[in-house]
């Protein structure tokens, strides 16, 4: 049997003799030649309009029982029921909760002493009451002092941290650490906003501190670090500057390389200086006028120019296959998606919670342990989670992308019409309707990207202000 593109009574047929021989919807799918995805529009279609040939094939095909995928069973532990997988169902006893509770381990709290749970590999050492209400035992003195709520890390109460801390007080677990700085130029230098002295617990240190010296109880801090590539730097500083004629071959800077922080600032000093930049040290720039802001009109002015060069804006509108309201990706975003970008996020989530997408993960899974391609799987199954609503004529990503730019032209630009339409070699009727559109296809800004979100708001608001003046020009003074 050929591929069908829509739906014939000669393959009506064949479904409801595939549905009474007991067939699944996949196996249906494979035997008339057409894609798993297509089978559900048909069957979503006779959903919404029950006559004609998609209510007869919605109706054969909801003869089919449903697997389920699912099962109940009793937590050996709290006695509580709990859902999972039939295939994980001689896996796990316990439900999730006493699984979790099982893995974690006993814990004191370092401030008020009660026991709780913590996973292995978490270093917490205060319970979540006493993390929320702020409080901490500091490591010095060992007194119990308000902290930031929420806050992990090392706490020291005000007292110790205003005086000078004696090593041989800390607490047991805990180490007081000092900068070791930079070793250059027959010396040791510190940055001027190096932290000097920092308190930790040594299993923490171990972790965070790259730079640590147990023996020595010392480490590099990251303004000292930063100080440390600037050393390592200087000789290309200084090749550079040679190239460039900012040194000349006899001056006192050294054969080799620069011999002191003086000559490597020096060196900093005149390469911004040659390039036209900040000198370094000159705080004339602070001083002078601030730019004048830029009003929103006038920003929105810049980026409908953006949207008027081709090529200027790398967006791409398309239709939510959840909702069918307008849907911006980035072009970069969809050129290394693993699989098409067809939803908003929330109508994602809701599609991969409904009966058809549970069913579509599901068997896509169980494909994939089974060693089947990822190729092969998409072409089986379809690559995107079967969608709840699907129309005929949806506009193509491209013209929605062409009208979408002309919205923002028109409405947030400020360009008129018919200069978008001469531009664009159209005329002014379409113009017209294809910002209608977009204006209807506005979906609410909860559900749009964060980084497409001021459209929508800016796209509601210039049209609320349209509408407004158009009604107060038409109304009759009083």
């Amino acid at each position: 049997m050929g591929r069908p593109s829509k739906l014939m009574p000669s393959v009506l047929a064949r479904i409801e003799e595939l549905v009474a021989a007991g067939e699944h919807r996949i196996a249906i799918a494979r035997d008339i030649g057409i894609d798993p995805q297509t089978l559900a529009n048909w069957e979503h279609w006779g959903a919404v309009n029950s006559a004609g040939l998609y209510g007869a094939a919605h109706e054969a095909l909801a003869r089919i029982e449903r697997r389920s995928t699912r099962t109940h069973k009793t937590c050996i532990d709290c006695g509580e029921p709990f859902k999972l997988r039939t295939w994980n169902a001689d896996r796990y006893a316990r439900c999730p909760a006493c699984l979790g509770a099982r893995r974690a381990k006993d814990r004191l709290c370092d401030v008020c002493g009660q026991s709780f749970k913590a996973p292995p590999s978490s270093n917490r050492i205060r319970c979540q009451t006493c993390i929320d209400a702020g409080r901490g035992r500091c490591a010095v003195c060992g007194g119990v002092t308000p902290v930031a709520p929420g806050v992990q890390g090392t706490t020291i109460c005000p007292s110790c941290r205003a005086g000078e801390t004696d090593p041989r007080r800390l607490r047991l677990g805990y180490v007081q650490l000092w900068c070791r700085g930079v070793r250059a130029f027959g010396g040791t230098r510190h940055a001027k906003r190096c932290q000097r002295v920092r308190i930790m617990s040594i299993a923490r240190a171990r972790t965070r501190l790259s730079t640590l010296d147990e023996t020595t109880a010392t480490y590099i801090c990251d303004c000292c670090h930063g100080l440390d590539s600037l050393k390592k730097g200087a000789n290309f500083r200084l090749r550079a500057a040679r190239g460039a004629g900012l040194v000349e071959p006899g001056e006192d800077l050294g054969e080799g390389a620069p011999g002191s922080w003086k000559e490597v600032q020096e060196l900093v000093v005149r390469q911004a200086e040659g390039s036209g930049r900040w000198r370094p040290g000159d705080e004339s720039k602070f001083r002078r006028s601030k730019a004048p802001r830029v009003t929103p009109e006038a920003a929105w002015r810049r980026v409908a120019g953006f949207w008027r060069a081709r090529g200027g804006v790398a967006v791409i509108v398309r239709l939510c296959r959840g909702c069918g309201q307008l849907l911006m990706v980035a072009r970069t975003d969809a050129s290394r998606a693993l699989s098409p970008l067809a939803f908003h996020r929330p109508c994602y989530e809701a599609a991969c919670r409904s009966p058809e997408g549970r069913r579509w993960w599901s068997d896509r899974l169980r494909q994939l342990r089974r060693g089947t391609p990822k190729a092969e799987v998409d072409r089986r199954i379809g690559a995107v989670v079967p969608a709840p609503r699907l129309q005929h004529r949806d506009p193509d990503e491209t013209t929605l992308t062409r009208d979408f730019g002309w919205a923002v032209r028109h409405l947030l630009g400020g360009e008129p019409q018919a200069e978008i339409a001469a531009t664009d070699h159209y005329a002014r009727p379409p113009v017209t309707r294809a910002i209608g559109r977009v204006l209807r296809l506005l979906p609410p800004p909860d559900r749009v990207d964060r980084r497409f979100r001021k459209y929508v708001l800016a796209l509601r608001a210039a049209e609320h202000a349209r509408s407004l003046r158009a009604h107060l020009a038409t109304a009759k003074p009083p």
